[in-house]
């Protein structure tokens, strides 16, 4: 596996990972991805449960979404139709008397916030911290489009760890961004895997400049949950980096803002008011500047960092270190 430039770990974080949007996998229609150096399959199973296994039949090596089907919750090999359960188990073999034992390798799955999510460890094959709990956004308050409130950006080169480093750098608001102004950390607080920053922060808006607030969560180097304050708007960015390869990566961002007072959610973000459209447009397109920059930079272990830098870099490179395996 090719390694980023100076970064300084080896292997792929511990932690949960996006894999893709809910409506992404149609009850019955395996789906292949490549994720943490391996490929795997992805299917909804006929009960609606989210199921991911290794992509290869252990019998001979057929890859099961190639012809595999779904049945009940168990997928079905294409080539001699082995069946396997979600627990990985072989429960049919239909020309012979007795299954067998062998295991079929299966990936910890969740749903929470119309996003699939993965568990990746080196340490525990069994999730360890819970996956993000994002039932919040559910609310009626929240409006998410299916198609226009979301972007994803495949085979990045970048690390997870680079994205989640975006939270403590105030400065590059202003650069990258086009804010008015950088943003301030005005509080730091960590709680076991959760990295959270409070950033006072200056938006640019067609009224002028808005001075507001933004909360970052990191769950794990792999999600970050921005809940941002600015007049009267409200706007929550869920952003999942997930590794392919180690210095490749899908990026997936998902919009969610408040609508103001009186005004009717509708089923489409096309039929939301003009200025609304463009506070979604606006976020996803923020991604799209960060990119450039990471794609072509090598990771800086040891930094020349002035003293405005210093506290949040530090930290999180720290609290960064738990998810790794130890050298």
């Amino acid at each position: 596996m090719s390694k980023m430039p100076g970064f300084p770990h080896k292997g792929f974080p511990e932690g949960w990972f996006g894999v893709g949007w809910s409506s992404d996998f149609a009850v019955g229609e395996p789906v292949l991805r490549r994720y943490f150096g391996e490929d795997m399959v992805l299917y909804r199973a006929e009960t609606g449960r989210m199921v991911a296994v290794y992509a290869y039949c252990p019998h001979m090596g057929a890859r099961l979404d190639v012809g595999g089907k779904v049945e009940g919750e168990c997928i079905t090999c294409p080539f001699h139709r082995w069946k396997w359960d979600a627990d990985g188990n072989n429960v049919d073999i239909p020309y012979a008397e007795k299954t067998m034992k062998a295991k079929l390798k299966t990936y910890p799955v969740v749903e929470s916030g119309n996003i699939v999510w993965m568990w990746n460890s080196w340490r525990s094959a069994e999730p360890t911290w819970e996956a993000p709990d994002l039932d919040f956004l559910s609310g009626p308050e929240f409006f998410w489009d299916d198609e226009a409130s979301k972007r994803v950006w495949t085979n990045v080169r970048l690390t997870p760890q680079m994205v989640a480093e975006n939270i403590v750098d105030g400065p590059h608001i202003e650069y990258v961004h086009l804010a008015e102004d950088g943003g301030h950390i005005a509080n730091i607080d960590i709680k076991g895997p959760v990295f959270s920053v409070e950033v006072d922060q200056t938006f640019r808006t067609r009224r002028g400049p808005v001075l507001g607030k933004t909360y970052n969560d990191s769950l794990g180097v792999g999600t970050q949950i921005s809940k941002m304050q600015f007049g009267d708007y409200r706007v929550v960015n869920v952003l999942t980096t997930t590794p392919i390869e180690e210095d490749r990566c899908d990026m997936r961002a998902s919009i969610f803002i408040t609508l103001p007072a009186g005004l009717e959610k509708p089923e489409k973000a096309a039929d939301l008011p003009e200025k609304m459209q463009r506070l979604i447009k606006s976020h996803l397109d923020s991604q799209e500047q960060d990119l450039p920059l990471w794609e072509t930079m090598v990771y800086e272990a040891h930094p020349l960092l002035v003293a405005e830098e210093i506290q949040g870099h530090v930290k999180l490179r720290k609290w960064a270190k738990q998810f790794y395996e130890p050298a």
